[in-house]
């Protein structure tokens, strides 16, 4: 029996490997897991699952940062939207308009291709993956009209048609896996959360045109600890609150503090349990406080007032979210401990616009961030190599954190 400690103080216990239902201490509450859901034992997923948060490591020493571009041999627009880690340790980036899937070894920082084009050629294809207990990255239709089906074991891809069931452009944006196993999808212009069961293969429509008809509503969504999946807005006054245990949907009003078109772009469960939304177009970090539905703007345009700035960010070991560059000439770095937020210039290293699109934390400690438009991935360099998370008895153990439902998505 392993221990996590979660930032709401309560120990959270779990049996790794189970299968079996189990009851867990989830803000003074019980929270039941699914005695279906099988979770992957070649690591320990479901001790991410049960710890919900990734608190600071103590101790973490981060030292200088250091921005790299790592050159890829492919040149072409709007590549990836997201990145995905594998148990294997690989990121596997999701394509948007590449007719392939991006292979990035953190360990040896090689990039590679997986020529997906005898299976789809969309334009718009994804925008986001996740990864299930089965050890498949899911990718979430835009345009496509199909789930995509990567498996890093085998590196097989296919996809799973919708069509039958929604054929909507600009579908959804993001995705999240819940505590019952299914991944929901967050709306970009569909009237529905897409609900997808990885176990059965099984896809449907959750409508909510009665909650919100907005045309571009969210981008992103984040598990918070209460179980409920928060949506990041795009043009919507709202954020969006989904819960999978009831399959409920509403709208939490915002207009009182910011009514900004192109908002925010993801967001990142902080250890202090508020979700941060990372601003696109606005001059202000969304902090949302799930515990009391909270939702206030933090000012940032003292520092940048880029429209295009960031699309999505990176929750490090420091405790420290960081900001992936769009149209931005620096990484945005907030620290939820103390609400202060700074940049990272890097013009001197790339200054492409639509630069990177989504982060991923290595079991390296460093950030790597998924190309868009750059030819190169980004690396933010944190510390000095060494792990992000202690190995326990010769397993990676706490790469659970990283595999997190709450951390790696898109």
């Amino acid at each position: 029996m392993l221990r996590f400690l979660n930032p709401h103080t309560h120990v959270i216990m779990y049996r790794a490997g189970s299968t079996q239902a189990a009851d867990c201490l989830l803000d003074s509450k019980l929270f039941p897991l699914t005695s279906s859901v099988r979770y992957v034992s070649s690591y320990t997923y479901e001790a991410a699952y049960d710890a919900r948060s990734l608190a600071p490591v103590a101790g973490y020493a981060v030292g200088t940062l250091v921005f790299s571009a790592l050159v890829i041999q492919q040149t072409s627009p709007k590549k990836f939207t997201g990145g995905v880690l594998a148990p294997n340790g690989h990121i596997y980036m999701v394509p948007r308009l590449a007719d392939n899937i991006g292979d990035f070894d953190p360990a040896t920082g090689a990039f590679s291709i997986i020529d997906i084009s005898d299976v789809i050629s969309h334009d718009w294809k994804y925008s986001g993956g996740v990864l299930a207990p089965n050890g498949h990255i899911y990718m979430v239709p835009e345009l496509a009209n199909s789930i995509g089906d990567f498996d890093p074991a085998t590196g097989a891809f296919s996809v799973i048609d919708i069509s039958d069931v929604i054929s909507h452009d600009w579908k959804y944006a993001g995705g999240v896996l819940a505590p019952n196993g299914h991944i929901y999808m967050v709306p970009l212009r569909a009237n529905s959360v897409g609900d997808f069961d990885p176990a059965t293969g099984v896809f449907s429509v959750i409508d909510i045109s009665d909650v919100i008809s907005h045309d571009w509503k969210y981008r992103g969504g984040v598990l918070a600890p209460n179980g409920h999946i928060y949506m990041a807005p795009k043009h919507a006054d709202s954020v969006g609150d989904f819960d999978p245990k009831t399959g409920k949907f509403k709208a939490i009003d915002i207009s009182d503090v910011i009514s900004h078109d192109d908002k925010y772009y993801g967001g990142v469960l902080a250890p202090n349990g508020h979700i941060y939304m990372v601003p696109h177009n606005a001059n202000s970090i969304g902090d949302f406080d799930p515990a009391t539905g909270v939702f206030s703007a933090i000012d940032i345009s003292g520092v940048i007032s880029h429209d295009l700035k960031y699309t999505g960010g990176v929750l490090a070991p420091n405790g420290h979210i960081y900001m992936v560059p769009a149209c931005a000439n620096s990484i945005g770095v907030f620290d939820p401990a103390t609400g202060a937020f700074s940049v990272i210039d890097i013009p001197g290293v790339i200054s492409h616009d639509g630069k990177y699109a989504g982060g991923v934390l290595a079991p390296n400690g460093h950030v790597y961030m998924a190309p868009y438009s750059a030819n190169s991935v980004g690396k933010l360099h944190l510390g000095s190599n060494e792990p992000a998370y202690k190995v326990a008895g010769g397993v990676p153990a706490t790469w659970g954190a990283l595999m997190s439902p709450h951390f790696n998505k898109y």
